[in-house]
């Protein structure tokens, strides 16, 4: 019989106030363990002796063989050859990606704004369009603008589908023309439907919002958890939402996110994005609040694979408080309804 119990490399126990998680990062999944057992796998540096595991006062040989049936860990002989992932984060862009916010009026020069966005290899376009007018054409018209820029995933968010009523072969038309734009979602629809195609996404939403409104940000439900190598490293040591992310409100300012009441300076007034966020400190400064110090998050077994939010939080002078729509309590490992 193999002499230990260990873990894959890729499952990583992860403590709570009263339970704690194996977030496995490779399948983007997860299992509950007790304390009890996190608190021996951490003694024993992750692995735990099969002479031990048979003992009959071990009571957990039962949750290790469940363990290793669910492929989370494994048995072997020689545990020092499965040493533990290195827990960094690290990505060349100085932004990886933005949220613009565009209206009926013209607030900002858009072809610049990808110039400038060449500059610090931004990769992601998040767009959300507050003016219904000739939608179609107007989405067509924007990712033109990226046809030959760092930006690789575009996605836009229709904010008010009253009037305009857009039909999905509208928007897989968008999606022919541009490949680049991997997802829609359509607010202020008559029905809720997420449509899933080769590359791309359709979402119908019948909530509304608007540039102010909290609808949907920061919304913390185990659905949108992503327990993946990504998320989970970046969450150890920056936070999750605002690490090199900026946005462009509608008015054409920037922030670190659309619903921030501070702006920085409008987009139009700087020449270069780079210079901008190397001499902003207080831009940057939001990017390395960690989950670790959050509070309540910070005792929280979800905290790694949970989207963070520093806008709405329980209280809003407190820059380390709990996200407003978290509804957990992880002294109680309960939700509230």
């Amino acid at each position: 019989m193999n002499k230990y119990f260990v873990l894959y490399s890729c499952c990583i126990p992860v403590k709570g106030a009263a339970r704690s998680t194996i977030c496995d990062l490779q399948r983007s999944s997860f299992i509950f363990i007790p304390n009890e057992f996190y608190n021996l796998l951490k003694k024993n540096k992750l692995k735990i002796r099969y002479e031990e595991i048979n003992k009959k006062e071990f009571k957990f040989k039962k949750l290790t063989e469940d363990i290793v049936a669910a492929e989370y860990g494994f048995y072997c002989d020689n545990p020092d050859e499965f040493p533990q992932i290195e827990n960094s984060f690290e990505v060349p862009n100085i932004i990886t990606n933005i949220v613009i916010d565009i209206g009926k009026s013209k607030t900002f020069d858009f072809g610049k704004l990808v110039l400038k966005l060449n500059d610090v290899t931004c990769f992601l376009a998040y767009i959300r369009l507050f003016d219904e007018s000739d939608i179609i054409n107007k989405m067509s018209f924007i990712s033109e603008y990226f046809n030959n820029s760092t930006i690789r995933n575009i996605q836009f968010e229709i904010i008010n589908n009253k009037k305009s009523n857009i039909s999905q072969e509208g928007l897989l038309s968008i999606n022919a023309k541009h490949p680049r734009v991997k997802k829609i979602i359509v607010r202020n629809n008559t029905i809720n439907a997420i449509n899933k195609f080769n590359n791309f996404e359709c979402i119908f939403l019948k909530a509304s919002i608007d540039s102010t409104s909290d609808c949907g940000c920061g919304l913390i439900s185990p659905y949108n958890f992503s327990p993946n190598y990504s998320m989970f490293f970046e969450s150890l040591k920056f936070n999750n939402c605002l690490n090199k992310k900026i946005a462009i409100d509608i008015n054409g300012y920037i922030k670190n996110c659309p619903y921030h009441s501070k702006n920085y300076t409008h987009i139009d007034e700087i020449d270069s994005l780079k210079d901008f966020i190397a001499n902003n400190t207080q831009f940057r400064s939001l990017w390395n609040i960690t989950k670790d110090q959050i509070e309540v998050c910070k005792d929280c077994e979800f905290r790694y694979i949970c989207q963070d939010c520093r806008v709405f939080t329980k209280e809003s002078e407190n820059l380390y408080s709990k996200p407003k729509h978290c509804k957990y309590n992880p002294y109680e490992a309960i939700w509230a309804k």
